[in-house]
């Protein structure tokens, strides 16, 4: 276990491989990093009550995230903020939230955009033109494409996360093969010394054997000595 510890500390500190986002939340915390840098300092805006957006908040906020907040049309939108620990904004306070929140994620699917182009611009001024992550998971879109426009504001849909979570399995397929390296050369390590230590009793059995056998002969011919 010692020896399994050691390697995998290795591989950690001495490979990539644990440097990329390979899931669809795991990239989005990624991109939130790139824009904000310090977790620790960032409210969160999830609207809607979808699963994968759902997703999404818990691991920012399992990332570090300051501050969790929901809105949404539906009737359920404030029970689940109290069930989850997040903080409800009513949704016609929307424009408030958005000038308060730091990364926006947005699933409702209703067919027409929660956040318009107009929205986010108000949001965005009262803000100072502090940067807005803004990832749109719905299924049809429920933020305005246009907003991609507006300075500051940076829009990802689901396909743009999933491009980077490819790329980040990419980096990581490269990485693994050095540290398969490492694992390999460990693994060769730990059997010769593994060998070594069956070897040790049998090699001391034989010279026991060896030193019964010349005091045997060196009893029987004393002159041998």
């Amino acid at each position: 276990l010692q020896a399994a510890y050691s390697v995998a500390k290795r591989v950690r500190t001495e490979t990539d491989v644990g440097r990329r986002p390979v899931s669809i939340a795991t990239a989005a915390a990624q991109l939130v990093r790139d824009i904000h840098g310090d977790m620790s300092r960032t409210t969160v805006l999830v609207l809607g009550l979808g699963d994968m957006a759902n997703i999404i908040g818990d691991h920012l906020r399992d990332a570090g995230a300051d501050r969790m907040l929901l809105t949404g049309p539906s009737q359920r939108t404030e029970a689940t903020a109290r069930r989850e620990g997040k903080t409800f904004v009513p949704f016609d306070e929307l424009r408030v939230a958005l000038a308060q929140a730091d990364v926006v994620v947005a699933e409702v699917g209703t067919g027409r955009y929660m956040i318009p182009k107009p929205l986010m611009a108000l949001a965005l001024r009262e803000r100072r033109r502090r940067p807005v992550l803004l990832v749109d998971v719905g299924a049809p879109p429920d933020i305005d494409p246009a907003i991609q426009d507006l300075d500051g504001a940076f829009l990802y849909a689901l396909d743009d996360l999933e491009a980077v979570a490819l790329q980040g399995r990419a980096s990581r397929d490269a990485a693994a093969l050095s540290a398969w390296e490492i694992v390999d050369a460990a693994v060769l390590n730990w059997e010769r010394k593994m060998q070594g230590k069956t070897a040790k009793p049998a090699i001391v059995a034989l010279r026991s054997q060896f030193e019964e056998a010349r005091e045997a002969v060196l009893l029987e011919n004393p002159a041998a000595d």
